[in-house]
């Protein structure tokens, strides 16, 4: 598997999303499975902290520059016919369901959005919009004499369009 290390790779003008894609969800995976083996029932750590190692670290690894490679779901349950980024945000809800039954204790049979709610997190798309949102608002609170400022303010920007 190629690695990529800095912006996604750029072909005939546009990015190739792909590339960063299958380095994010091995670190996500890495990082749940990680947390995964510290929560034992007999010996583990509490679920409370667990909760907070899981969104405190695992989350933001995985999500990290996620404005670069992933577009916001435009419906709640990724299908085929859906727009945006389905494959992503099914691998996330995938890696979200196994932090969940890490932090819970839940069986592999439970529903991940009941474990969502178990442990009080967002379902992995809003969790991706969140996301796409907050660097959406930093990218548009750039002082003026910023260098991207300029390219974010043109009208035929190809970031802001999709997360708008």
């Amino acid at each position: 598997m190629q690695r990529l290390w800095g912006p996604p790779m750029r072909i005939h003008g546009r990015r190739c999303p792909s590339m960063k894609l299958p380095l994010a969800i091995e670190k996500g995976t890495k990082w749940v499975t990680q947390i995964n083996r510290i929560t034992k029932p007999s010996w583990g750590i509490m679920p409370k902290y667990v909760r907070c190692l899981y969104i405190s670290v695992a989350l933001p690894r995985t999500l990290y520059a996620i404005d670069l490679w992933c577009m916001p779901s435009q419906s709640e349950h990724p299908g085929p016919k859906s727009t945006g980024s389905a494959k992503v945000t099914r691998q996330l809800m995938m890696l979200q369901c196994t932090g969940t039954k890490a932090i819970t204790g839940g069986l592999h049979s439970s529903p991940s959005d009941l474990l969502d709610t178990c442990a009080f997190l967002l379902p992995a798309p809003l969790n991706i919009d969140k996301f796409c949102h907050r660097a959406i608002t930093r990218m548009v609170m750039l002082p003026q004499d910023h260098p991207l400022h300029k390219t974010l303010k043109k009208k035929n920007t190809t970031v802001l369009p999709y997360m708008l």
